[in-house]
């Protein structure tokens, strides 16, 4: 019973000089910057992903792009020179 007195006179001095509620702002403040860190880290690993999938694709492109004009000459030269029979 004693110790449950001073529990509630040490929770009243925290009440009355303000300590509790700065620890609880504290303490929401902490949580809330490690919520949203992880947020950013997870969509910086999103972008780095997209990214990556963009540089994948133009290369995709450009190879494409030499594939068609190899396919290209490779049409003119049979249309100017047909195989003989």
């Amino acid at each position: 019973m004693k110790e449950d007195l001073e529990r509630l006179k040490e929770l009243s001095h925290q009440i009355k000089s303000g300590e509790l509620y700065e620890d609880l702002i504290s303490k929401l403040s902490e949580y809330q910057n490690r919520k949203s860190n992880k947020k950013d880290k997870s969509i910086e690993s999103i972008q780095k992903k997209i990214e990556s999938k963009e540089a994948e694709i133009q290369k995709l492109f450009g190879e494409i792009i030499h594939l068609q004009n190899q396919l290209s000459s490779l049409l003119d030269q049979e249309l100017k020179n047909p195989p003989k029979k």
